[in-house]
């Protein structure tokens, strides 16, 4: 399966790890169905009318998608949904949860390490 992630499992960040090797086979963005926030050390998509962009994996390893599964708190804290992406393919990505709707009302982060390079983070 393939699988866009935006946030702290992209190339260079802290939770990299858990994607074990699954090759990188694009960085695109998605359509404009989003809106990441922060949630501090880490970001949250909600449906929304912007763009993210993700790197996409091939993710075809049971052990793998457990991983991802469990980073991601699903399905209480983020659930999944099959999107298609800017560049024509479709991939799952990780959405909060309906009970976080609430976060709407922070500002939309396009690119979260462009967001981290701006706030002086170090990744």
């Amino acid at each position: 399966m393939k699988v866009a992630v935006y946030g702290s499992l992209r190339e260079g960040l802290g939770n990299h790890e858990v994607l074990n090797g699954a090759p990188k086979i694009a960085e695109t963005f998605t359509g404009p169905e989003f809106k990441m926030i922060s949630l501090g050390g880490f970001p949250g998509v909600l449906p929304g009318d912007k763009k993210v962009k993700v790197e996409v994996y091939q993710v075809d390893d049971e052990e793998t998608k457990i991983g991802l599964d469990r980073l991601e708190g699903y399905p209480d804290f983020y659930d999944r949904k099959e999107v298609k992406l800017e560049n024509g393919d479709k991939a799952w990505i990780y959405i909060l949860n309906e009970r976080y709707k609430e976060l709407d009302k922070k500002e939309h982060i396009t690119d979260w390490k462009e967001f981290l390079t701006k706030t002086e983070r170090f990744f």
